[in-house]
C-alpha cells in the first residue's frame, strides 16, 4: 500500500511529540515542513528541551522519544521494520545509540534498554488513547504543518495523562 509523504511523515513526527510529552519534555516545535539548513533528506522535526532531570533520565526519554517516530509510523503503515535498515530513520537511530551507550557503555546492556523501550513505546503508541493522541498531533501538523508545546500539550492531555 502507498501512503503519502506528508503523512507518513506527520504520523512520524507524532510519534516523537507524544513520546516527549509524556517523557516530560517540552515541544519547541514540531514540523512537516523544517528548514533545508541539513540537507535535502529531512523530511519532518520535532525539538525538545527538557527541564531539569538526571543524566540517566535524560538519555532513557531520548531514547523513548527517538524511537516515537519510527514506531509510529510502523503502527501507521502496519509494517514492523528493523530501526536500523531504514535509511528515513537513520537520525532517530543514531540518537538512540548515542543516549542508550552514554546510559551504559556495555553494548548488550544498551541493546536491552533499547529493545525494552521500544517494546514500551510500542505498547503506549498502539493503546486506543495513545493512537488516538498520535492521530490528533498528525492531523495538527498536516492542518498547520507546524505546531508548538501549548497546543500538542492541550491535544495529547486530552487522551493521555501523565
Amino acid at each position: 500500500m502507498e501512503f503519502e509523504e506528508d503523512e507518513l511523515t506527520a504520523y512520524h513526527e507524532a510519534g516523537h511529540v507524544v513520546m516527549a510529552l509524556q517523557t516530560g519534555g517540552t515541544i519547541v516545535r514540531a514540523s512537516i515542513e523544517p528548514p533545508d539548513d541539513d540537507g535535502p533528506n529531512r523530511y519532518g522535526e520535532t525539538i525538545t528541551s527538557w527541564r531539569q532531570i538526571t543524566e540517566a533520565e535524560t538519555c532513557r526519554a531520548e531514547i523513548a522519544v527517538s524511537l516515537g517516530g519510527p514506531v509510529a509510523e510502523m503502527i501507521y503503515t502496519n509494517e514492523m521494520r528493523d530501526l536500523e535498515s531504514v535509511p528515513e530513520w537513520h537520525a532517530d537511530w543514531q540518537r538512540v545509540l548515542i543516549s542508550a551507550v552514554h546510559f551504559s557503555n556495555h553494548e548488550a546492556k544498551a541493546r536491552r534498554m533499547i529493545e525494552q523501550s521500544k517494546q514500551a513505546v510500542h505498547s503506549l503508541l498502539d493503546s486506543e488513547n495513545g493512537w488516538a493522541a498520535v492521530a490528533a498531533i498528525a492531523d495538527l501538523l498536516l492542518t498547520h504543518d507546524t505546531v508548538e508545546h501549548e497546543q500538542c500539550q492541550e491535544t495529547v492531555g486530552f487522551w493521555l495523562r501523565r
